[in-house]
């Protein structure tokens, strides 16, 4: 079995250092982390404005000043509250982690476009996970998360401030059960993460701009706009190609439940019980 996450669980493990001590040194109460608060006490330059969609956020050193500037997108288009917190969260990932910060210092900018957890840059990916865990601390997330699902998920960003994405990413990395979540337009996978256990038991293969399964429910709602029941049963082989062709000896099913996310699309949770 082979993932494309580009960071590594060493990396993992020092970024969770990192942004506890971050917090100890800040002692800053939460949840919601005070990411703004953060860019005060470290003298970083926070410019909000409207920047015409070329990036969420940027961060860049300025030598003349010896400062740090932090450029946040605040133009109204469809961000919300937990987006733009989580572009600052992710901003202070790459001031904090030491090699961004040379990187910064040496004169790198970065342009992001935050909350993708794009497996294709590596730099960028390591920020993301700086951000969600500085936003929903490992100790205090595990205590809150009570399940895995729609209602959850929305319960958990409001208590976090975070953003439904960042939420949902950090729901499937902390949890033991063998599961996944995806969001979507309703015909086109737009993001999907598998938990650990989901990995390890083969549920993998749900790739961004891959079809949503015709015969899944989050298709019939996407075509119908109803729901008739909260969850149904599927066949596992719906949706995880690492599982297509192999019906004979793996008829596993997996519990789909989906949401709407109004303009944004819909999001699908696949929890296999077994």
């Amino acid at each position: 079995m082979k993932t494309t996450d580009p960071v590594t669980k060493e990396k993992f493990r020092e970024i969770e250092a990192l942004v506890a001590d971050t917090l100890e040194c800040h002692a800053l109460p939460f949840p919601p982390v005070d990411v703004e608060r953060m860019c005060e006490h470290e003298g970083i330059a926070l410019l909000p404005s409207d920047y015409h969609d070329s990036f969420d956020s940027r961060i860049e050193y300025h030598k003349t000043k010896g400062k740090f500037l932090l450029f946040l997108d605040t133009a109204d288009r469809g961000r919300t509250e937990g987006r733009r917190r989580f572009s600052i969260a992710h901003e202070l990932g790459h001031f904090y982690l030491p090699d961004h910060r040379k990187a910064l210092l040496d004169g790198v900018t970065h342009y992001s476009d935050t909350e993708t957890f794009s497996p294709s840059a590596t730099t960028e990916a390591e920020a993301d996970e700086f951000a969600a865990r500085l936003l929903m601390p490992t100790k205090t997330f595990g205590r809150e998360m009570r399940d895995v699902g729609v209602d959850e998920l929305h319960r958990l960003a409001r208590v976090f401030g975070t953003s439904l994405t960042a939420t949902a990413h950090r729901m499937i990395g902390e949890t033991f059960k063998a599961c996944s979540v995806v969001f979507s337009d309703g015909k086109r996978v737009r993001y999907a993460k598998h938990s650990e256990s989901g990995r390890m038991s083969y549920l993998y293969g749900i790739h961004k701009g891959g079809r949503v399964p015709e015969m899944s429910r989050t298709a019939a709602f996407a075509d119908t706009g109803k729901l008739e029941k909260k969850t149904a049963v599927i066949p596992a082989d719906y949706w995880y190609k690492s599982l297509q062709g192999r019906r004979r000896v793996d008829e596993r099913i997996v519990w789909e439940e989906v949401g709407s996310l109004g303009p944004y699309g819909y999001v699908t949770f696949l929890v296999c019980e077994d």
